[in-house]
């Protein structure tokens, strides 16, 4: 069993040369980009959760650690911050934090709906418009082929 506390054995995996100022986890990550870290034998967290709890203190109940910088590896305190799950995921590259569409039109919700049948979730308008414009075209070329 390692005897080297958690503290010392974490900061030796922790790359601060970044020129973004980032502390990036150079141990193991999960499948999401996250760093993990074994605190003992039976415990184990994020990196970045880690980082905050033995830096700056612990994390209110209800509230998640946010990356301002938007590097998952990263664990510099200074770019963590406590935030509500709503408040990261409208930071995030979410479906609720994107704000363009594909081909960059603005996703406003004047420019939102709701698309049911196959999926549910958020589409452009522009775009929905378009796609319908053009799959009710080629249904009259099918027509005036077919006659």
């Amino acid at each position: 069993m390692n005897k080297t506390p958690a503290v010392i054995r974490f900061n030796r995996k922790i790359n601060k040369v970044c020129a973004s100022g980032c502390w990036e986890w150079m141990g193991a990550l999960d499948t999401q980009g996250y760093g993990n870290f074994g605190v003992s034998a039976s415990i184990s967290t994020k990196a970045h959760i880690f980082s905050y709890k033995t830096n700056v203190g612990p994390i209110p109940s209800g509230l998640e650690i946010d990356h301002l910088c938007k590097n998952r590896k990263c664990v510099n305190p200074e770019h963590l911050e406590v935030v509500t799950h709503m408040t990261n995921m409208l930071r995030g590259n979410t479906y609720v934090g994107i704000t363009h569409c594909k081909k960059g039109h603005d996703l406003g919700t004047a420019k939102v709906h709701v698309v049911e049948g196959r999926w549910i979730g958020r589409a452009c308008r522009v775009c929905h418009a378009n796609s319908e414009r053009n799959r009710r075209a080629a249904q009259r070329l099918e027509r005036t082929m077919t006659v």
